[in-house]
């Protein structure tokens, strides 16, 4: 897999730092596409901190410098992609890793300064997510100094990027760690060529380049731009590290985030690789400082315990500490000076607890800044964190904003660091709520200046990825009245009174002109569905409130008689208020008429209809039978299965509703057609529904009988939301729990029961019983009992919601569901409760624990 890994060595992150009235960054190498073992997608994370809008430019090229087109959702297939970001706004693109693997450059152009971040990620041949890895800046240079570690699992590699119009003549040396030549090579790269290596192995810049730990100079007849990776090949795993310019050799460095200790599941190492890029010795100190400015003590081996470490090191040569990942726990930052130009950066790795090697990520200098912002992106798998570091003596005073891609400021909140002080956390421990999320966060300082570093968290498997943060912030706007769009909390634990508030994010709407009526649904590249409306009277339209993002749109149109699923060919991408007109041709019908015969007086008792599918359940028909079982039908062409449903009125609040599925089939060509059909001979299925402590039912529980050779897998969360076949039979019980189904006979029946709960006079809830549903095969009269397990104590979930800039959210709908309700086993429970006119809500809920509570904001009209 290395040689594979050739082609992926390095993506480039740019933080420009002076605004021009057009600036280029080069990107030394893409890479995107499958290959033997998995494929390789890239992501670009655009953030623009300015006041103003900026127009951005990608522009994407193949090795020798032709167009390399790659494809991202929402903006197609090609090499160059150009996007608008108004002012504050994230924009994140990312390539979907299909075609064969390819490798080429980039450049990036903007008219202002704004903080371009790349991330590359590997997943596996059944698109698993591996590993991914985001790098640093690395403007073009005529001689610049790599960290070499061929060591173990370790390789090193560089790409090379010739951006500009001349040839690059490259000579490459190996240097030792005591600072002494050892090989040298040479290479030619013409104007838009690059090239990636690894330093050591088989076909690569060294050969026999192994089991090393030292520098390689590049030095270049032109300037180019470079770009390292840090490879552990088993478990995979890739760690920028910065390509050091010798001739601008720092001799401080601000490293944000260091540990090192034990903890449950393993420990924390740092390894501190150090490099004299200077002509005379250096004399460095290396000083470590936990969360509160004090002194850090690690255990290096060779250097000793201790919270400050020196060394010295002669021109040239390089030196690699390591803490050993003894102890406690700890976090911190590390200072490191000395009196020559040198090059440093950190690597926070993660092991088992047998010390195996999991994942690690590199720390570079991070220059003090009084303002400052970095990207955010927060998902079910993943989160953005930031560390902190207080270089100074004194207090500072942090303030974080959470700005979402469109600019808008969401949430505000402060840190205090001490003098050396440390901080890292989560943005979602910064802003708790916040489940699915792009943006970024801005910070201001006062009180003086501070370091930081972005760290992305993917946690299964366990991965992290480090980012810079880039200078400066845009403006403080507050987001204008956006309607809001759902949210969904999972995990939550109900044992006890809860409260539980909650902030809804503004979102846009996607709006038009519909010619036909029905639901409508926007469904986003993650899965996630957002609902929407569609007017009754024409001229119709819908509206559907999303965030931005890229949408496939399905309507399940009612027509005639007919429900059909009708998924919309163009995808929708929103980044505001979007127009999308659609059109839903109509099918030419044909028409349908027969009989049903052997009628059951169970059927005949309600009122009766014939219902037809097609093979994919996409479109269903319901005709009512009238007279003798006469129906008369209108379908498109093609081959439709029969099924027949009853719904009667029992008295009360029963209801009846039986299905008979599967009757047969009829093929509908392009003239009409007649079919007959024999109602199915019926068994009886009987039984009670028990709940201990009750013996009156308020509320008359439901059993529901679904027919398995409708679905032999029934998900009752997951069925078709249009032609849905007559499969299940549904029964109110007596007040006193006792049932009575009657079904077509000799078919296997998948059984749950529905009882609604009342609490203190007021409803409180169903529960669905048993989850892992019952399998009866009824032939004759057939006994199905449900015995509910004994139920926990209600408890209170009450809360308030908002909008994103602090108004109340009226009129919200809430939901909340659990499969692990205290004590009773194999039941769901769910509930549901509005919020008023300022927001506050209120449910009387069973205890419970992997609680999934779902906001619900109203959907504005057409």
């Amino acid at each position: 897999m290395r040689f594979k890994l050739l082609l992926v060595l390095g993506l480039l992150l740019v933080y420009p730092a002076v605004a021009q009235a057009q600036t280029e960054y080069l990107l030394p190498q893409v890479a995107e596409g499958t290959f033997s073992d998995g494929s390789f997608r890239m992501t670009f994370v655009l953030v623009n901190n300015n006041d103003a809008s900026a127009s951005v430019t990608l522009t994407l090229s193949n090795d020798d410098g032709s167009p390399l087109q790659v494809t991202i959702p929402g903006f197609g297939t090609q090499s160059r992609f150009a996007v608008t970001l108004d002012a504050g706004a994230t924009q994140i693109l990312q390539t979907d890793g299909t075609g064969s693997l390819r490798a080429g450059a980039a450049r990036v152009s903007s008219n202002r300064s704004i903080a371009v971040s790349a991330i590359f990620s590997v997943y596996d041949t059944a698109g698993k997510f591996l590993t991914e890895a985001g790098v640093g800046d690395s403007p073009p240079g005529t001689e610049f100094i790599i960290p070499v570690d061929t060591t173990g699992n370790f390789n090193t590699g560089a790409a090379f990027f010739n951006g500009g119009t001349a040839t690059a003549n490259l000579t490459i040396r190996l240097i030792d760690a005591s600072g002494q030549q050892t090989q040298t090579t040479t290479d030619t790269l013409r104007p838009g060529e690059h090239r990636a290596r690894f330093i050591g192995g088989p076909g690569q810049l060294f050969p026999s380049a192994l089991n090393l730990r030292g520098t390689v100079v590049v030095t270049s007849s032109s300037p180019i731009a470079a770009v390292v990776l840090r490879q552990n090949s088993s478990p995979l795993s890739y760690t920028s590290l910065p390509a050091v310019p010798r001739s601008g050799g720092k001799t401080s460095f601000n490293l944000s985030h260091v540990a090192n200790g034990t903890f449950s599941d393993g420990s924390f190492r740092t390894t501190f690789p150090i490099f004299n890029v200077s002509t005379s010795t250096a004399q460095v100190t290396l000083s470590l400082t936990d969360d509160n400015g004090n002194p850090f003590t690690a255990t290096i081996a060779g250097r000793g315990t201790a919270s400050t470490f020196n060394l010295s090191l002669a021109a040239g040569a390089s030196v690699v500490l390591e803490t050993d990942g003894a102890g406690s726990l700890a976090s911190g930052a590390a200072r490191i000076t000395s009196t020559a130009p040198i090059g440093a950066s950190a690597i926070f790795s993660v092991f088992d607890t047998q010390a195996k090697f999991l994942t690690e990520a590199g720390v570079g200098d991070a220059t003090a800044l009084s303002n400052l912002t970095l990207p955010v992106d927060i998902d079910s798998n993943a989160d953005t964190g930031i560390a902190f570091f207080n270089p100074t003596t004194g207090t500072v005073t942090l303030t974080l904003r959470l700005v979402d891609s469109a600019g808008f400021t969401l949430a505000t909140t402060t840190l205090t660091l001490p003098g050396r002080g440390h901080k890292a956390q989560f943005a979602t421990q910064l802003f708790p709520g916040r489940t699915s999320f792009r943006g970024s966060i801005a910070v201001t300082a006062t009180g003086g200046t501070v370091s930081a570093i972005t760290l992305r968290q993917n946690t299964s498997p366990l991965t992290y990825t480090t980012l810079p943060v880039t200078s400066g912030v845009t403006r403080n706007a507050p987001p204008p009245s956006l309607p809001l769009i759902k949210k969904v909390v999972t995990g939550l634990s109900v044992t006890s009174n809860t409260t539980l508030d909650q902030t809804l994010d503004g979102g846009f709407k996607i709006s038009g002109n519909i010619n036909l009526y029905g639901t409508i649904t926007a469904r986003a590249s993650d899965g996630t569905r957002y609902n929407g409306i569609v007017g009754i009277l024409a001229p119709q339209r819908y509206v559907i409130v999303v965030p931005a993002g890229t949408y496939d749109i399905s309507v399940c149109v009612f027509t005639a008689g007919l429900s059909m699923t009708y998924n919309d060919p163009a995808s929708v991408r929103v980044t505001s208020d979007t127009t999308h007109d659609i059109n839903i041709p109509v099918p030419a019908t044909f028409g349908v008429s027969g009989t049903v015969s052997n009628l059951p007086a169970a059927l005949l008792a309600g009122s009766l209809s014939i219902v037809f599918n097609n093979s994919d359940t996409t479109t269903a028909g319901t005709f009512p039978l009238g007279a003798g079982g006469a129906y008369q039908a209108a379908l498109p062409s093609g081959t439709w299965t029969a099924s027949l449903s009853s719904l009667a009125l029992l008295g009360g609040a029963r209801i009846q509703y039986l299905a008979q599925y599967k009757l047969g089939t009829v093929t509908v060509g392009s003239s009409a057609t007649t079919a007959n059909f024999t109602a199915l001979p019926t068994a009886t299925l009987t039984g009670a529904v028990r709940v201990p402590s009750i013996t009156t039912f308020s509320s008359p529980p439901t059993v529901s009988a679904s027919d398995e050779s409708a679905f032999p897998v029934i998900d009752l969360d997951n069925l078709p939301s249009c032609g849905l076949p007559a499969f299940g039979s549904t029964v109110s019980t007596s007040d006193a729990g006792t049932y009575e189904l009657v079904l077509a006979s000799g078919r296997t029946y998948t059984t749950i029961a529905i009882v609604s709960l009342v609490s203190g006079g007021v409803a409180a809830g169903n529960l669905v019983f048993p989850i892992n549903p019952l399998h009866k095969t009824v032939t004759g009269n057939t006994t199905q009992d449900f015995n509910y397990p004994a139920l926990p104590p209600f408890v209170t979930l009450s809360g308030r919601v908002t909008g994103a800039n602090g108004q109340a959210a009226p009129r919200v709908q809430v939901n909340v569901v659990s499969k692990q309700i205290t004590g009773a086993a194999d039941t769901q429970y769910t509930a549901v409760t509005t919020a008023d006119v300022n927001g506050n809500y209120r449910l009387t809920v069973l205890s419970g624990t992997a609680y999934e509570i779902t906001f619900s904001p109203q959907i504005p009209l057409p």
